[in-house]
């Protein structure tokens, strides 16, 4: 088992899994006095965070393809199935190793070439990049994807990372705010028409409580930004452009009690977009890189101390 690769600058540290889907495991804020504190992790007791990491890429599609399949100029393609309803989820590069490219104490730049790999679940070849640095007391994340064949591909890009609901000794639950246009309707997370606004999409545009319990659903219009405010600190994720669509997850366990985390996912777009783009639905955010085109992304997530402090130095 190849070790993950540490970022620290003393204010943060950040663990990035190389061997499964250049993952960010955990990131940790180093406060002056007291323990870490978790800032990127779904922690859940006794989980490993090398098969269940805080975040991960998702390309070259992001969340769901109905039915695990799609069309596309005319043809059709099948994905395999990887979701007990039958969709293809979240892209092919989050569980499969990817390559150091360069990397340094604070930072490093990770790569996957889908052609250096067998059995990929999508029909054209394509390459990413990621590149994770650790900066005073912010993260940032680079993403590209890169069409590498000869014909014209449909693409998305983004980013799932799990937040905590709670931080450990406290009892409130994270507060959130994550201004979005309208929300979806959707059956098993795959959308049944356009985005509307309503209670659920006007609630996020308010720093409040994470918005009911297992919501699973896709938002259009986002600002490019979110904030989840915690007693001791509040973390902001930045991320503009082209990532336009945003999920929140806030899922329960089988006795209807809530998880420890939630997820804010910042992506280009919408989920079934491939599908949707076929039938002509406006802003799906799906792009058609062309042989040779690409696509990038920035995610940005900063922490802000509550009492003005700032590292453990």
């Amino acid at each position: 088992m190849m070790e993950p690769i540490t970022l620290s600058n003393g204010d943060l540290v950040a663990r990035i899994d190389h061997a499964r889907g250049g993952s960010i495991m955990d990131l940790h804020w180093q406060r002056r006095r007291g323990p870490a504190v978790p800032i990127i992790a779904r922690g859940v007791p006794g989980e490993d965070p090398s098969s269940k990491p805080g975040c991960f890429v998702m390309a070259p599609w992001t969340n769901r393809v109905a039915g695990a399949r799609f069309e596309f100029q005319g043809a059709d393609h099948a994905l395999r199935p990887t979701t007990p309803e039958g969709a293809a989820s979240h892209g092919d590069v989050r569980a499969r190793p990817w390559r150091v490219i360069d990397r340094s104490p604070e930072s490093a730049r990770l790569g996957f070439l889908s052609s250096e790999h067998a059995g990929v679940n999508f029909p054209f070849p394509f390459a990413c990049q990621a590149r994770y640095e650790v900066e005073g007391l912010s993260l940032r994340v680079d993403l590209s994807l890169t069409n590498t064949g000869p014909v014209a591909m449909p693409a998305g890009l983004g980013l799932h990372p799990y937040f905590p609901r709670w931080v450990p000794g406290q009892s409130r639950q994270v507060r959130l705010m994550a201004p979005v246009r309208g929300r979806y309707p959707a059956w098993r997370s795959i959308p049944r028409g356009p985005a509307a606004r309503d209670a659920l999409s006007r609630r996020l545009s308010e720093l409040r409580s994470p918005p009911g319990l297992g919501v699973d659903d896709v938002f259009d219009g986002f600002g490019g930004w979110a904030v989840l405010a915690y007693g001791t600190h509040t973390v902001r994720m930045d991320a503009p452009a082209p990532l336009g669509h945003l999920v929140v997850y806030t899922p329960v366990r089988a006795g209807g009690q809530p998880e420890p985390f939630i997820a804010v996912e910042p992506v280009s777009m919408v989920n079934d977009g491939f599908n949707m783009l076929r039938r002509g639905t406006p802003g799906t955010g799906v792009r058609v890189l062309p042989p040779g085109g690409g696509m990038s992304a920035t995610v940005v997530f900063s922490v802000t101390p509550a009492d003005g402090t700032r590292s453990a130095g």
